[in-house]
């Protein structure tokens, strides 16, 4: 089987600006959807506990991954060392 495993980080507009990685939930969404039409396993890694996000932000995880068929889910922690510029945060 072929698999491929994406970074999508977060499911909330404003932690994919602040990320600055040119993601926006609609071309995450455009990319799973091209992905499905395809026989690769889709694997997607998202942080938890990114600034600004609420409970609910990382509760929306599961739904969205049943929507779009990811077939592996991976979650971390965020973890900031203090010289960056999102510590304060």
């Amino acid at each position: 089987f072929i698999a491929i495993s994406m970074g999508i980080e977060s499911l909330n507009e404003n932690t994919l600006k602040l990320f600055r990685k040119g993601l926006t939930l609609e071309k995450i969404e455009n990319g799973l959807a091209k992905m499905n039409q395809t026989n690769i396993l889709i694997a997607c890694t998202f942080l938890l506990g990114s600034p600004g996000e609420s409970e609910n932000d990382m509760l929306i995880i599961l739904p969205f991954s049943r929507k779009w068929n990811i077939d592996s889910i991976g979650t971390n922690r965020i973890r900031m060392p203090e010289t960056s510029p999102l510590y304060p945060l």
